[in-house]
């Protein structure tokens, strides 16, 4: 089980709606449920202007949520 620990800010995941306490359940369609965090991580990283798309659980709803993130280059500060 893998959950997103922070969003940084005016990231693609930020501005597609992902939040901190999200659980992912899918990339692409394929079931994260036998994939490490790094393995995971990896299948969300890829080149600038792609998009992936990416399922998850959010428990304060209890419901399934769907994002479509374009890639970029995410700064740090």
């Amino acid at each position: 089980t893998v959950y997103v620990s922070y969003v940084t800010e005016g990231s693609p995941a930020e501005s597609a709606g992902i939040r901190p306490g999200d659980k992912i359940v899918e990339i692409n369609g394929e079931s994260v449920s036998d994939m490490d965090s790094d393995t995971v991580a990896n299948k969300i990283r890829g080149p600038q202007g792609t998009s992936v798309d990416i399922l998850v659980y959010r428990q304060s709803d209890n419901e399934n949520h769907s994002f479509t993130i374009k890639r970029d280059i995410i700064y740090k500060a």
